[in-house]
C-alpha cells in the first residue's frame, strides 16, 4: 500500500506494538492506530487492483455523504454536480491509495451527524477520523464551538471531550500498553519537517525559511489568529452576541445564546458552513499541503463557493474560483504562481463566505430537546 508499506504491515502483523520499531521503505510509522488497522485489512486483499476497487467504493461513499450534507443543509441540488468534477480527487482515491479518503469519510459522517443534530455521534465519528489521521483535528474547533453555543453545558461538554479521548485510547490500546510515549510522539508528531519540493501552498517561500522552526511558528500563529478572528466575527454577526460574553455565560452554566421557551438550535446550513469554513482556515494557514490533502476540504468547496458566498459575486466568477483551486492542485510539481494563486483564492473565499454569513438573517430551529443529547 502507498502509505503503510508491506514491511510495516508485516512488522505489526508479527506482533510488534512499539511504534518506534515499526519502520519500512516509506520511513517510520507516523499515523494513528486506526490507520494501521485499516491498512492491515487492506493488506489481505489479493491485489492492488482489488484495493483500488475498495478505494473507488470509499470515493462513492464520500460523494454520497457530501450529497447528504448538502441535502440536509438545503443547498441547491445542482451544486452537487460539481462534487465529482475534480481530477485530482479521483486520483487520490482510486490511484494513490492514500489514507486521506478514509479520514475524510469519517469526518464527513461526523459533519452529517452534526447537521442532523446528533452530537454524540458527531463526537464519536470525528474521534475515529482523528484516529486515522491527525488532520481531522482541523474540524474540532467548529465542533466544540457548536457544542458550547447550542448543545453542551460545561458538564456535558467535558463528557464529549472524555468520549473523544476514550476512543483514541481504545483504538490505540495495544500500542499504548507497550510504549505510550512512542505511540503519541509517532502518531501525533507536531515537529515534523516537511520537504519544500512537495509543498502545494508555499512554493514561493524560500526553502531555508520553509523548513525552519520560525516558519512553523508563524503558520501556527496565523492559524490560531485566523481561527479566533473567524469565531469572534461569527459569534458577533451570526449568533449576535459577543464571544467573550457567550463563553462567560456558558461557564456560569447559562445558555450562551439567550433564548426564551424552547431550546434554540442552529440552522443545518450554518453548521455545515462553519465546519467547512474552519477547515479552510486550517488549509490556508497549514505549514505545508501535500497533494493528497486536497480531499480534506474538496467536498465543501462547491458548498462554500457556489452557495454560501451567494449572488453578491457573479456565478461565473464563483465557478472560476473553483477552477483555479482545481488548477493549483493539478500543477505538478507546484510552481510559485500556482501556490500564490491557491493562497489568494483560499483567503478570498474565507473572507467572502464570512462576509456573506454575517449578512444573512438569523433563523434558528426550535426544538424542546436536541436529538441525541
Amino acid at each position: 500500500m502507498q502509505l503503510l508499506s508491506e514491511l510495516q504491515v508485516a512488522i505489526v502483523a508479527s506482533g510488534e506494538r512499539d511504534y518506534s520499531m515499526v519502520r519500512g521503505d516509506t520511513g517510520p510509522l507516523v499515523y494513528p492506530a486506526l490507520h494501521v488497522w485499516i491498512y492491515w485489512l487492506l493488506s489481505l486483499v489479493p491485489s492492488i487492483r482489488v484495493a483500488q476497487y475498495v478505494f473507488a467504493i470509499v470515493y462513492l461513499a464520500n460523494l454520497a455523504l457530501a450529497m447528504a450534507i448538502y441535502c440536509v443543509a438545503g443547498a441547491p441540488a445542482w451544486t452537487m454536480a460539481l462534487l465529482s468534477v475534480s481530477r485530482r480527487v479521483h486520483s487520490i482515491h482510486a490511484l494513490r491509495l492514500f489514507n486521506d479518503p478514509f479520514c475524510t469519510l469519517l469526518a464527513s459522517a461526523a459533519l452529517l451527524a452534526a447537521v442532523k443534530r446528533r452530537m454524540w455521534a458527531a463526537t464519536v465519528l470525528l474521534s475515529l477520523a482523528t484516529a486515522v489521521k491527525m488532520s481531522a483535528l482541523l474540524f474540532l474547533p467548529a465542533h466544540l464551538y457548536i457544542l458550547v453555543m447550542y448543545y453542551a453545558p460545561p458538564g456535558r461538554f467535558m463528557l464529549h471531550l472524555a468520549l473523544f479521548a476514550a476512543i483514541q485510547v481504545v483504538v490505540a490500546a495495544p500500542f499504548l500498553a507497550t510504549s505510550p510515549s512512542a505511540y503519541i510522539s509517532g502518531a501525533f508528531e507536531l515537529s515534523r519537517t516537511f520537504q519544500h519540493q512537495w509543498t502545494v501552498n508555499w512554493r514561493f517561500i524560500p526553502e531555508a525559511l520553509f523548513v525552519s522552526q520560525t516558519w512553523a511558528t508563524v503558520t501556527f500563529a496565523a492559524w490560531i489568529g485566523s481561527l479566533l478572528a473567524v469565531l469572534v466575527a461569527w459569534t458577533q454577526g451570526v449568533v449576535r452576541v459577543p464571544l467573550v460574553s457567550a463563553v462567560y455565560r456558558w461557564m456560569m452554566c447559562h445558555p450562551p445564546v439567550p433564548v426564551t421557551g424552547d431550546t434554540s438550535q442552529p440552522e443545518p446550513s450554518r453548521v455545515a458552513a462553519l465546519w467547512w469554513l474552519v477547515m479552510l482556515v486550517g488549509i490556508a494557514t497549514a505549514r505545508s499541503l501535500h497533494y493528497q490533502f486536497y480531499v480534506w476540504y474538496w467536498f465543501g468547496v462547491p458548498y462554500l463557493v457556489i452557495w454560501r458566498i451567494g449572488s453578491t459575486i457573479p456565478l461565473l466568477l464563483r465557478i472560476t474560483a473553483i477552477g483555479l483551486i482545481e488548477l493549483s492542485w493539478n500543477v505538478f510539481p507546484s510552481r510559485n504562481w500556482s501556490s500564490a494563486m491557491l493562497l489568494g483564492v483560499h483567503v478570498s473565499v474565507i473572507a467572502l463566505v464570512l462576509a456573506a454569513e454575517l449578512k444573512r438573517p438569523v433563523l434558528r430551529v426550535k426544538s424542546s430537546k436536541p436529538k441525541n443529547e
